[in-house]
């Protein structure tokens, strides 16, 4: 209780990495799985992980592991519209 789970990223909308300026916050919806949509301008290369972080202050608890061991964050090119990306802890 009071942890969620957000979206932190290199886009504003992400917060440019900071959790206190992120716009997204997932939805427990399917406990313990956490989903989100966000609205992104296409053509735009997106680095981006999922943190656990207090609701109250904001201070991250847990960021998301590294998937790959050549690369930190989670990466996808938006050159359509739709698209979907998956992420776990």
């Amino acid at each position: 209780l009071g942890t969620s789970v957000y979206v932190v990223g290199n886009t504003p909308k992400l917060g440019n990495w900071s959790v206190i300026d992120v716009v997204q916050k997932l939805d427990p919806t399917s406990y313990p799985t956490w989903t989100g949509t966000l609205q992104l301008p296409s053509k735009m290369n997106l680095e981006w992980k999922c943190v656990k972080a207090l609701e109250n202050s904001f201070r991250i608890t847990q960021w998301q592991r590294d998937t790959d061991r050549n690369s930190k964050n989670n990466e996808v090119s938006i050159d359509t519209l739709n698209v979907s990306v998956t992420a776990s802890f």
